[in-house]
């Protein structure tokens, strides 16, 4: 009965637009922003503190748009 109802739940979400999972913390022109400032040769450090956005989650966002830039060169 429980798993009807999720299952049900899950496609009326999809009929909504929703896919499912965490919303992205870091989309559109605030990434386009950081990755700007990141190319300019601005410090992981500078870009949480400036953002106001987590380590972990800046990182995960870079990983997730595949931003190669100096990894691993400002780590903090």
């Amino acid at each position: 009965m429980i798993q009807e109802r999720v299952v049900a739940g899950l496609a009326a979400a999809r009929k909504c637009g929703r896919i499912g999972g965490w919303q992205q913390a870091i989309t559109g022109e605030k990434l386009d922003a950081i990755i700007a400032v990141l190319d300019g040769g601005m410090s992981n450090a500078a870009v949480w503190r400036n953002f106001g956005v987590k380590r972990t989650t800046l990182l995960d966002t870079l990983a997730r748009v595949g931003w190669m830039g100096s990894r691993g060169a400002s780590s903090g």
